[in-house]
Parts: C-alpha cells; structure tokens; sequence
C-alpha cells in the first residue's frame, strides 16, 4: 500500500531537489516538509491497518488463518515508521551523496541478519516484532545520516512523530482496552475511531501549516 502511494512520487522530489542542489537551505527546507507529510500519512495509515488487522485478516484470508493479524499489525507499523525517511535517498543523491543511503543499507543489512538469527529462535512473534524494533534502529541510523549530510535538525522531526502517534494510536489503545472490537459493530468502530477523530484531527491542525509551504515549493518548482 506505502509503495503504491509513495513509490511514483520519489522521482518527481528527486527532479525537483536536483534543480536545487546548490541551495542547501533549500534542500532542508524541502526535506523537512517532505518528512513531515510523509509522516501526517504514514503513521495514520499505519493505525488503521494495524488497529483493523482482525478484519482485514478474516475477509482477506478467513477465519483458517489465525495468527496472521499480528503480522498485518506489525508490517503495517514497520513499514508506516520506515516510510518516514523514505524520502531521504533522494535527497542524498541530489546533493552528490549517494554513498549514504549505501552505507545506511550495509550497515542496517548486518543489524537485521543478526535480529533475525536471534529472534527466530525463540518464536515467529518475536521474528516479527523484532522486524518492527529493527525498523526503529534503522530510522535512528537515517537520521544520523541525515543530520550529517543535510544539517537537518531530529529533535522537532521526533517531536512531531510522537504527537501524531499520540493522536493516531491513542484510540487503539481504548478500542482495546475497552474491548469495542469484541462488540457487534467493533471493526466499524475501529476504524471510525482511527480514521475519522485523529486524522480528522491533523487535518484540521496541520492544513494551515502544510499548505502555504506546498504552495512556495510548487511556485519555485514552476518558476512563478
């Protein structure tokens, strides 16, 4: 799903970033609200599907294939954390760096096989999980890299991430600590919860913000 959203949209930033590569401030500029909206869509969609992964596994698979849930969980949180710094490559690239998203990759390469080699010898959930922890590291590394390389600030990025946690997982934690999926319509509450209040929500918030900075990159993109 991440892939099919994101995925088309990578050439045109690095097209875009390349146009700009002499302007490092402008290069940050970018990024940072490239993160940022990578992360307003990201992690909410994340909640959704890990929030919903009971229904999405019974009308995807049927009720024969107990446990998958928790791999649609944790494969849709790994993937909506990872896809926070999705964008980081090409940015790398614009500014002739591309041996950083190399070296991100070799290094988080050993980190994985040696997670792997561990976990699974205790059990598939905590192959899986750890698949989720390794995702954790591996933005750590990225950011590292990325305040080396682009001089971009982590602690407002990391701020930002928390508080869209905060209001995309906070009602997962009550569907379930109210048991609201065990009830008739819980599926449906699941995802008015999720979907509806938090993203509901930080579109209201973040609509002012993300706005005027998309317009000012789309004029310099266009040359008006």
């Amino acid at each position: 799903i991440y892939g099919l959203i994101f995925t088309p949209l990578m050439p045109v930033l690095y097209s875009h970033l390349s146009t700009v590569a002499h302007d490092r401030a402008q290069i940050r500029e970018i990024m940072i609200l490239v993160i940022r909206i990578l992360t307003f869509l990201s992690l909410p969609l994340a909640a959704i599907i890990a929030a919903n992964a009971g229904l999405i596994s019974e009308l995807v698979f049927g009720p024969k294939r107990q446990g998958i849930e928790i791999v649609i969980a944790a494969m849709a949180l790994t993937h909506g954390l990872s896809w926070v710094v999705g964008a980081n490559g090409e940015a790398y690239r614009a500014v002739g760096a591309p041996s950083s998203e190399t070296k991100i990759t070799a290094i988080a390469l050993v980190i994985y096989m040696v997670g792997y080699l561990v976990s699974i010898q205790h059990s598939f959930e905590a192959f899986v999980w750890t698949r989720f922890g390794l995702a954790v590291v591996a933005i750590s590394i990225h950011f590292m890299v990325m305040k080396s390389v682009l001089d971009i600030r982590i602690k407002p990025i990391l701020l930002y991430m928390l508080a869209v946690s905060l209001i995309c997982f906070v009602p997962i934690a009550v569907v379930y600590q109210f048991n609201l999926g065990e009830l008739a319509y819980g599926p449906l509450l699941n995802a008015s919860l999720i979907s509806i209040i938090p993203v509901g929500a930080l579109v209201i918030f973040e609509r002012k913000r993300l706005e005027p900075q998309l317009c000012k990159i789309a004029k310099r993109a266009t040359g008006q």
